[in-house]
């Protein structure tokens, strides 16, 4: 889960990773290591958070690559099922200190790591919304006036899986359901949490890339590009990227939209014929050019 991040203002390349706790190997710890030679070496810092009934934080980074990052969390509860995810969470990173979405200082950088997650601002909590399942952190944004937006997955009881998208509108995290994702895309059944992916084009937050099975249930899974034209509360189709290429596997899942790239490259993705779990695939990296 290496995830690098540089901010021009502080001339540092942020490297965030995960690792066993040294007393506990089942508890992860989400490490933060600091470059500020331009990535020749890393010093390692505090931990970002540490929480011990947490088996893991997964997290999602992203930046606006001079003075912010921002982070959405979800985490894998402690001696449970790796699927068993809960408590969907932001933050953001801005001049030494992590802040809640409405500014509100949560913690100063040099007090690191954060060991209580009702200090974060809390987008979705399983344990009162668990008709709709277990939560999983996909990517997070800034629109352009710098409101913080998420988009998400859940899990439910039939182990489908569903898209979210949720935005903080100056006052409050505003929810809105993208469309089903289906089934997990790891033929392993043990793994039924794996979605075929969401994310965001850091760009322009009204628009993002995503996977799902047509039709449920058949294993087949395409790549599709959809917008919204209301900020967010509502979500249509605005293209169907995949499936006109007949040469492609049945798996194409994990969108991303790259950051800095050329305009005919809007999208990356993984395919192939085989993804068992996520150590037994055989995948390829595809990219769609616009001419």
């Amino acid at each position: 889960y290496v995830q690098p991040i540089e901010l021009t203002a502080e001339n540092k390349i942020y490297l965030f990773t995960r690792r066993n706790y040294e007393k506990d190997p089942s508890i992860r710890v989400w490490d933060i290591n600091v470059s500020v030679d331009n990535g020749n070496s890393f010093i390692r810092e505090n931990p970002l958070w540490f929480e011990k009934d947490t088996n893991a934080p997964y997290a999602e980074v992203s930046s606006n690559g001079i003075d912010t990052i921002y982070f959405l969390r979800s985490d894998w509860m402690r001696d449970k099922p790796s699927y068993i995810r809960k408590y969907l969470t932001f933050c953001y990173y801005k001049d030494g200190a992590l802040y809640k979405a409405d500014g509100s200082k949560i913690i100063n950088y040099s007090r690191l790591p954060i060991k209580d997650r009702t200090k974060l601002d809390l987008i979705y909590d399983s344990d009162f919304e668990g008709d709709t399942g277990y939560v999983f952190s996909k990517d997070v944004g800034v629109d352009d006036i710098g409101n913080p937006v998420a988009v998400y997955t859940t899990m439910d009881k039939e182990n489908i899986n569903h898209y979210w998208y949720a935005k903080w509108n100056g006052e409050e995290w505003i929810k809105s359901y993208i469309v089903q994702a289906g089934y997990t895309v790891a033929s392993v059944k043990t793994q039924p949490a794996y979605d075929a992916g969401i994310a965001l084009n850091y760009d322009n937050v009204n628009e993002l890339s995503l996977s799902r099975e047509i039709p449920l249930g058949s294993g087949n899974f395409e790549i599709e590009k959809w917008i919204t034209l209301d900020n967010g509360l509502t979500w249509e189709l605005d293209e169907e990227i995949t499936n006109s290429y007949e040469f492609l596997d049945d798996k194409q899942f994990r969108p991303y939209v790259p950051l800095n790239s050329h305009p005919e490259l809007d999208v990356l993705w993984v395919g192939g014929p085989t993804y068992e779990t996520y150590n037994n695939f055989e995948t390829y990296l595809y990219g769609r050019f616009m001419d």
